[in-house]
């Protein structure tokens, strides 16, 4: 006579899907999304309100002078780079922190 057999029976439910959904951020994601908006907006927000009173200031002196404008020129090149630079980590943030649709 043959032993009986004690394996436990199979269990044939289905079983829920532990796996993380690949979809979702991870928390950390808004926190980094959030600090570059952040840093963004410090960068952005002085630069901007620098290029609009000096830019004004600029635009009424050229009507005065004329070759005011080329000297000018590469300053307010640079406050608008400054500027881009905090666009594009406000950009970069706000992209971050949006959920993906489904």
């Amino acid at each position: 006579m043959s032993e009986p057999d004690l394996r436990p029976e199979p269990d044939l439910r289905p079983q829920p899907d532990l796996r993380p959904d690949p979809t979702e951020r991870s928390p950390r994601g808004g926190c980094v999304a959030a600090a570059l908006i952040v840093i963004g907006l410090v960068i952005l927000v002085p630069s901007g309100l620098c290029t609009a009173f000096f830019g004004v200031i600029t635009f009424l002196d050229y009507g005065s002078e004329p070759t005011l404008f080329w000297h000018d020129l590469p300053g307010v090149l640079r406050m608008i780079a400054f500027g881009g630079v905090g666009a594009l980590l406000v950009y970069l943030g706000r992209r971050m922190g949006r959920k993906p649709d489904k």
